[in-house]
């Protein structure tokens, strides 16, 4: 081709991926093996998780319906087969990155739930802050097999090896001296 390239540069190829003409879109999040993109778009009205191959070979697919708020930050689990979104009515929400599947992890009465954190490798758990009423934060630990929170009195983080992490939690939803047993992150 008879592009001019500067030294030290290297050639990309954009493409336009959402192709959602009319829509607003933002909060874009690749997965971790870097083939799916996905993001919110406003295309159908509300805010909704949309998702396309980074290649730009398939058409964009909505993966959601149904928002009755504006949803903000969306991000994938590190199995690629989750996505966290938050949304306006402090709901924390959980999609299935291939059905659109969307199950509710929590919802705080005082504001929004828009950090959390997946367990490295896809473990199976997703840590949150929520605001409680007495204006503080709490750490909660959803478990994705059993779809059940756990809001955590206490977290201590400690090394076990180069290859594992473990976390001791210690729940307000367990008797007095029986801590929640370790969990392999």
């Amino acid at each position: 081709s008879d592009r001019c390239r500067r030294p030290g540069t290297i050639e990309i190829d954009v493409r336009n991926l959402p192709a959602t003409p009319g829509g607003r879109e933002m909060a874009p999040a690749w997965a971790p093996d870097g083939t799916q993109l996905a993001w919110l778009s406003d295309h159908s009205g509300e805010y909704e998780i949309w998702g396309a191959p980074a290649d730009g070979l398939a058409d964009a697919r909505q993966l959601t319906t149904g928002a009755t708020t504006y949803r903000t930050g969306l991000g994938w689990s590190p199995d690629g087969r989750h996505l966290a979104v938050c949304d306006a009515a402090m709901n924390l929400w959980l999609v299935d990155a291939k059905t659109g599947e969307t199950r509710k992890v929590d919802q705080s009465t005082v504001g929004e739930i828009n950090e959390w954190s997946w367990a490295p490798g896809g473990g199976g758990w997703l840590a949150y802050a929520k605001g409680e009423a007495n204006g503080f934060r709490s750490i909660f630990l959803y478990e994705l097999a059993t779809g059940k929170s756990h809001r955590g009195a206490t977290a201590t983080l400690a090394a076990h090896d180069l290859a594992h992490r473990f976390v001791t939690l210690q729940t307000a939803d367990r008797a007095p001296g029986k801590p929640a047993p370790d969990m392999i992150l």
